[in-house]
């Protein structure tokens, strides 16, 4: 929210921080003392949801012959 470093800082601007030199000016879940009491419950659910996609589904390719950015797939449960 400091002045001396962003234009507008009370604006929303989320491309702000395209180009920012600064490393580690944007942090989602926060650091140190302030970090976000979720940030732990995120990584836990997105565990889980990973282990149970990769246990149970399957990713089958439409288009053998098409390239990655135009691939058309399918998920089946297994």
């Amino acid at each position: 929210m400091d002045p001396n470093d962003f234009v507008k800082p009370k604006e929303f601007n989320p491309s702000r921080w395209d180009d920012l030199d600064k490393p580690a000016s944007f942090l989602p879940f926060g650091i140190g003392p302030r970090m976000c009491p979720g940030a732990n419950l995120v990584r836990l659910e997105v565990s889980v949801f990973l282990h149970y996609y990769i246990l149970y589904y399957r990713i089958e390719q439409l288009s053998p012959k098409s390239e990655m950015e135009t691939c058309v797939a399918r998920i089946k449960k297994i």
